[in-house]
C-alpha cells in the first residue's frame, strides 16, 4: 500500500520524529499508523517524541559568512537549558550546521532545508541532531535559518554578540563590483550589521510596514490623547509625532544611527554619506536579525 503524504504528516504530528524516518517506518509496516508508532520506538526513535514537546528556549546562533563576502548563512539551534548550550557536543553541532548551510550557493530558508543538507562530516544535519540527542538526552531543534547569496554588486557582513543569542546577518548592494571591493564598504556592512543587533530594526524601510497595523496605533493614540484631556484640534498633531517616533524605532533606514550621540543621524544619512566616500550608491538590501530572547524576525527588500 503506497504511503502518502497524509500519513506521514500524522505521524510526524503523533511521536515528532523526522519526515524521513516517519516515512521509512509507515514503509516497512505497509502504512499501518499503530505498527509504524511501535516501529520507530522499537528503533530507538519515539525516544526523541518522548521529548520533543518540551520547550526549546536555549540554544546558540551560529553566523559564517564567506572570505569573499559573496555568501553569508545565519542559524538558530535551540535545546532546553543553557547548560546544553555551552556543551560542547552541542557547540559542535552548531559548528557542522553552519557549516552545512555556508557550503554552497544554494538557497536554504527553513528548517526542513537545512536538515535535508549534508555536513561536510558527510552526515545530513537531521542525522546530527539524532545522534547529539542520543548523547545528551534533552529536546533539540533547528530553529531559524537565513541565508544571503549575493551577486557581482553585493556583499554580506554579520555581527554576532559575544554570548552568541544575539545574531544579525546583512545584504549590502553597490552600482559596480569596483564599489563592492572598496573597504569602505566592507566598513559599513559590519558598522550597519552591529547597528542593526542594538537597535533590532523590524523592517527595512517605511513602506514595508503593515498599514493596518499604522492605522491601529493611529486609533489606539487618539483615543489616549482624548482621555488625556487633550483638546481635539491638537490630536492629529500629536499622533503624528508619535507615529514619526514610532517609525523611526521599527523602521532601519529612519533609525538613529548607535555611534551618532546626538542622534542626528539616520541610517539612510550614513548610506548617503558613505555612499559620497565610496563614490557610488550604497543601499541595504536585505537584513535578519535573530535573538533568542525575542522574536524580531527577517526583513527582505523587494
Amino acid at each position: 500500500m503506497a504511503v502518502t503524504a497524509q500519513q506521514v504528516k500524522d505521524l510526524r504530528d503523533r511521536t515528532g520524529v523526522g519526515l524521513g524516518d516517519c516515512k521509512r517506518a509507515l514503509d516497512e509496516c505497509g502504512a499501518d499508523l499503530d505498527s509504524a508508532v511501535q516501529w520507530l520506538r522499537q528503533h530507538g526513535l519515539a525516544k526523541a517524541a518522548k521529548k520533543a514537546g518540551r520547550e526549546t528556549r536555549e540554544g546558540r546562533i551560529s553566523i559564517a559568512v564567506t572570505d569573499d563576502g559573496k555568501r553569508g548563512a545565519m542559524v538558530e539551534l535551540n535545546c532546553e537549558t543553557d547548560f546544553v548550550a555551552r556543551n560542547e557536543q552541542f557547540v559542535g553541532l552548531c559548528a557542522a550546521a553552519i557549516q552545512a548551510a555556508i557550503g554552497d550557493d544554494r538557497p536554504i530558508s527553513e528548517a526542513d532545508d537545512l536538515l535535508r543538507t549534508a555536513t561536510p562530516g558527510g552526515p545530513t544535519v537531521r542525522e546530527c541532531v539524532q545522534e547529539t540527542f542520543g548523547k545528551i538526552g534533552e529536546n533539540l531543534k533547528v530553529g531559524r535559518v537565513t541565508k544571503y547569496v549575493a551577486g557581482a554588486t553585493g556583499t554580506v557582513a554579520s555581527y554576532l554578540h559575544f554570548n552568541s543569542r544575539v545574531g544579525v546577518l546583512v545584504a549590502l548592494e553597490c552600482e559596480t563590483p569596483s564599489g563592492v571591493a572598496n573597504p569602505a564598504t566592507a566598513e559599513l556592512a559590519k558598522s550597519i550589521a552591529m547597528h542593526i543587533a542594538m537597535a533590532a530594526p523590524e523592517v527595512l524601510r517605511l513602506e514595508e510596514l503593515d498599514p493596518s497595523r499604522l492605522e491601529r496605533e493611529r486609533a489606539l493614540l487618539a483615543e489616549q490623547a482624548r482621555k488625556g484631556g487633550k483638546p481635539e484640534t491638537t490630536i492629529e498633531k500629536i499622533v503624528e509625532g508619535q507615529l514619526r517616533k514610532l517609525r523611526a524605532e521599527v523602521c532601519l533606514l529612519e533609525q538613529p544611527y548607535i555611534r551618532d550621540e546626538k542622534g542626528r543621524t539616520t541610517i539612510a544619512d550614513l548610506l548617503a554619506q558613505a555612499s559620497k566616500q565610496i563614490g557610488e550608491a550604497v543601499s541595504v538590501n536585505a537584513f535578519a536579525r535573530y535573538s533568542l530572547d525575542e522574536t524580531v524576525g527577517e526583513t527582505q527588500a523587494q
